[in-house]
């Protein structure tokens, strides 16, 4: 069981306008919510998490694609307990704080996972996250990134309100139709390596292919309110049946839907 730690870092209180942005947005940046030297442990454990294999009992989940010839990892999976800076970071931090701001009462862990989008590194389809998940109604994320994230390599792109329209329609990948994407008004949201980036399971998001020169590694934390349960556990036993059931047809994932456009191997 993976829950919040009530001894949590002091995260800013968030003003009237920011949660009628977030209100109103499905999407909230926080800027300058974390230290130097938080950025700076952050980036090395992310290196840390990425140099691993996958253990015996595959406890922590890797993930490969395809890209100018070479194998590359393209995200990391349920981490917790791999590294301690990192765990009190995930379960002690201050973007705890922040998260329950937004739900209106206590947070647990839902899932954690690296994206490193190597350059070229594929992107993903327009998508709402709660296509992906069957436990729990709602779902808050942050993204923390310890390098810029720009236009250039791959930065999110949200749909601003559309989250107030519950599950869209979904083609059989479960992505949103062309005709509901093409509908939406995207904007990019670009980060600084101390900002914070919190957005809905129904907030409509993609993020092209990364055209710069260097990896763009990301943190993505989800999490759901306490008032829904402790559904981690239940989450990655589903997603390990569901993705071994793909592989056996020969079907390559890195989800439970089809939104990764790189070349999984």
């Amino acid at each position: 069981m993976v829950l919040i730690n009530d001894q949590k870092k002091t995260a800013p209180s968030l003003s009237s306008e920011q949660i009628n942005a977030w209100q109103s947005q499905g999407y909230l940046k926080v800027p300058d919510l974390f230290n130097e030297g938080e950025v700076t442990n952050l980036e090395d454990s992310i290196k840390r998490i990425e140099a691993t294999t996958m253990s015996p009992n595959e406890a922590i989940l890797h993930y490969h694609e395809a890209i100018r010839g070479a194998k590359r990892k393209s995200r990391s999976e349920r981490f917790i307990g791999s590294l301690s800076w990192l765990d009190n970071f995930i379960l002690n931090g201050k973007m705890i704080g922040v998260v329950e701001q937004l739900f209106g009462e206590r947070a647990l862990l839902f899932k954690e996972k690296i994206n490193y989008k190597y350059p070229d590194g594929g992107g993903f389809d327009p998508h709402q996250d709660a296509a992906a998940y069957n436990f729990g109604d709602f779902h808050i994320t942050c993204l923390i990134a310890p390098k810029p994230i720009s236009l250039e390599n791959g930065c999110l792109f949200l749909a601003q309100g559309e989250h107030r329209c519950g599950l869209l329609p979904t083609n059989s990948r479960r992505c949103l139709k062309t005709n509901v994407a093409e509908a939406m008004r995207w904007q990019p949201v670009l980060t600084n390596p101390r900002d914070a980036l919190f957005f809905g399971s129904y907030t409509p998001h993609y993020s092209p292919t990364n055209k710069s020169e260097e990896a763009r590694r990301a943190l993505y934390l989800t999490f759901n309110p306490a008032s829904s349960g402790n559904l981690r556990a239940e989450y990655y036993s589903q997603r390990d049946e569901r993705l071994a059931a793909a592989k056996h047809e020969n079907i390559k994932l890195i989800s439970t839907i089809q939104h990764f456009n790189g070349k999984t191997i």
